[in-house]
């Protein structure tokens, strides 16, 4: 997992401050919202992110992008997007050689694999009530008395009640 380390590790000053998960076959990175929009701006920049993972990495990578959210997924977006569709619609347009233009030299010339990552992203959204109740299915019976089982329900239990008490879920 990388989170305010991607700067130093991608060389990518600036970037986003993403959950960022990579494996040696993909990239999963988590975006949460409260109150603020997402813009297509901000894909890019995670699909950026994805890219400089595969340069370091030396291999190509599926990629994936979640947000978590009070709402449903119209609402993340300053342009308020229906659906995944219509949001590839208007990521399919954006001017990547612009964008990669305002990004180090080793970026910019891989425009093709750039636009490839961003065409091919695989998205998915939970609202932080949805996260609450597979949290809950998930957390177990308090018979079970295997070894780390009560700490496990206690972190499940601390999550829950962090995100009620912020009125998330």
């Amino acid at each position: 997992m990388h989170g305010r380390s991607v700067e130093e590790r991608y060389g990518l000053p600036s970037s986003t401050q993403p959950d960022l998960f990579s494996s040696t076959t993909d990239v999963v990175s988590i975006e949460m919202k409260l109150n603020a929009k997402s813009s297509i701006e901000q894909i890019l920049k995670y699909a950026l992110l994805g890219l400089a993972d595969e340069i370091v990495s030396a291999r190509e990578k599926q990629h994936y992008l979640a947000f978590l959210a009070p709402g449903e997924f119209p609402s993340l977006w300053k342009d308020r997007y229906p659906d995944v569709a219509q949001l590839i619609d208007k990521l399919r347009q954006s001017d990547f050689s612009g964008f990669l233009g305002r990004q180090s030299q080793r970026l910019r010339t891989r425009t093709a694999r750039f636009k490839q990552i961003v065409e091919t992203l695989t998205f998915g959204h939970l609202t932080y009530t949805q996260v609450v109740g597979f949290l809950q299915r998930i957390e177990g019976s308090g018979s079970d008395t295997q070894g780390g089982a009560s700490v496990y329900r206690k972190l499940i239990d601390g999550l829950v009640g962090e995100l009620r008490l912020r009125e998330l879920a």
